[in-house]
Parts: C-alpha cells; structure tokens; sequence
C-alpha cells in the first residue's frame, strides 16, 4: 500500500523486510525483499532478540504467521468511520484466535489504538 503513495522505506530507523510473491526486486535498498519461507524468516528473527518484531498489513501474512505460532499481539487502529467492507485482518481459514485485551488508547479524534495479547503463547515480541 506505502509503494502507491511513493514510500519505498516506510521505517528508515528499523531493518525491514518487505513480504511478497509477486515482486522480483526490492523497491528500496533498505528493504528486503522476502519471496519464500515468511515464517522460517521471522523465527529466526525472533530467536537473534533484541527489538520487538512489528509486521504491518497483509492478512494472508499474518495466517502465515499465526499458524505457526509467531504473532504474540495485534494493534488494531480503530477508526470511527464505517466502510461497509474490507479486509479481515487474517484469512478465514485462520480459525477463531483468542486474544486478551492489554491497552487502549483513545485520541481526540475518536481512533483509538487497541493491544491485544495472543492468548496461550509464549510473549516475546510484538509481531
């Protein structure tokens, strides 16, 4: 989504990795592209420590992730406008997931900023 608005590297300050099937190159030199083995690449990432792991969008991503037990939290931004349709934040065949809500935060504007905790795993950092 940042590419159709020109942003090639989103997070300058964080290492980034951009998950995709259907690119052959990197649109940035401070992104890497990843094309295979999207939950092997974030075991690992998760074994070396260090900072949090933060994954932005891609719903088909995060059941890839969360079927192999590798997201510990969502953020959900919720904003206090109707669409009417969308896309879920896993697929479907991503089953029912418990989660615990941990924070929230509201802003003036009506958003507010959900954190919920994968219910039954290991925490370890945010992905």
């Amino acid at each position: 989504m940042g590419l159709r608005e020109g942003k090639t590297s989103p997070y300058p300050k964080m290492e980034q990795y951009l998950f995709s099937r259907t690119m052959t190159t990197s649109p940035d030199q401070a992104v890497r592209l990843v094309s295979d083995d999207a939950a092997g690449l974030v075991s690992r990432l998760k074994e070396e420590g260090g900072k949090d792991i933060w994954r932005c969008g891609g719903s088909q991503l995060a059941g890839t992730l969360l079927g192999a037990s590798l997201i510990d939290e969502f953020r959900v931004k919720l904003n206090p406008v109707i669409f009417g349709s969308g896309i879920p934040i896993v697929p479907a065949a991503a089953g029912t997931i418990p989660l615990r809500l941990t924070d929230t935060r509201a802003f003036p504007s009506g958003i507010l900023i959900l954190r919920y905790e994968v219910v039954g795993r290991e925490t370890g950092g945010a992905t």
